[in-house]
């Protein structure tokens, strides 16, 4: 996955060998590129992206910031964007959004053989009891097709075990699903 904040700071333009540098500001050559301190970045007004404009290009994405930065609320934008099929999404305007917090998701404690059964159920508890039927063919379809968007808050409140049973999870449902594409939290590392 891609590490990105949750105003994501653009990354350092690519160098070619041969070719000329890229034209930078003062900022650009003087603090070095840090997404993983946003708050840095905040401060010195560096170039940033928008989320849509992100997600371009095939990328998952990990929102970091601190406590109350605003990374469920870009998570929830994200899903209201796909969900109104905004035309900022560009690609991913037709994607379908899946937006759970980790604490309603049960994942397996061993390799599941169906891997979208944690999504199914948690999708399941709030669907109307009439589409209880048709939500497993539903959800299917979206990951077989590429059109699901998986966005999944609060990854960083788990604990570093859980955290790597998440991680092996989203590997396989990527390795299962390639045209997935998920958005999941993170706090910044600690000094």
């Amino acid at each position: 996955m891609k590490l990105l904040n949750t105003s994501p700071v653009a990354p350092p333009a690519r160098r070619e060998p041969g070719e000329p540098f890229p034209t930078e500001d003062i900022t650009a050559r003087t603090i070095p590129y840090m997404p993983s301190w946003p708050e840095l970045a905040t401060i010195y007004h560096t170039p940033t992206l928008s989320l849509p404009r992100a997600l371009e290009g095939g990328a998952n994405l990990i929102l970091t910031g601190q406590p109350g930065t605003g990374k469920s609320v870009a998570l929830a934008y994200l899903a209201s964007l796909a969900a109104n099929r905004d035309p900022q999404l560009g690609a991913l305007s037709e994607s379908i959004p899946f937006l759970y917090h980790i604490a309603d998701l049960r994942l397996p404690d061993d390799d599941a053989k169906d891997i979208l059964s944690p999504i199914q159920d948690a999708a399941a508890e709030h669907a109307p009891v009439l589409d209880l039927t048709r939500l497993p063919g539903f959800i299917q379809n979206a990951f077989e097709s590429g059109k699901a968007l998986l966005l999944l808050d609060g990854f960083d409140e788990l604990p570093p075990g859980e955290q790597a049973k998440l991680t092996s999870y989203l590997k396989t449902l990527l390795k299962t699903y390639s045209g997935v594409r998920v958005v999941t939290t993170k706090l910044p590392r600690a000094s």
